[in-house]
């Protein structure tokens, strides 16, 4: 778990059941950050999860892209 401060309260954000072992805590913190911003979105948590989680591989691997709908759908975490 991961404590995200959002709309003035905490919330607890899992990390998905294996972590890359390429992953840093600071990477863990993005994770938690982008999925808590998809569920603020209106995403469920399995979806927020997931976008989270190819979020941040985008950061690991520069050049990585996903198809056009995953790549849209991701876009939406760089809009505040």
């Amino acid at each position: 778990m991961v404590l995200v401060f959002s709309r003035g309260k905490w919330a607890n954000i899992p990390l998905p059941h294996i972590v890359d072992r390429m992953w840093s805590p600071q990477h863990n913190f993005i994770y938690a950050t982008v999925a808590q911003q998809f569920l603020l979105k209106g995403f469920s948590e399995a979806r927020a999860a997931q976008l989270a989680e190819a979020y941040v591989y985008k950061q690991l691997c520069p050049g990585l892209t996903y198809d056009r709908a995953l790549e849209q759908e991701l876009a939406l975490a760089e809009i505040a």
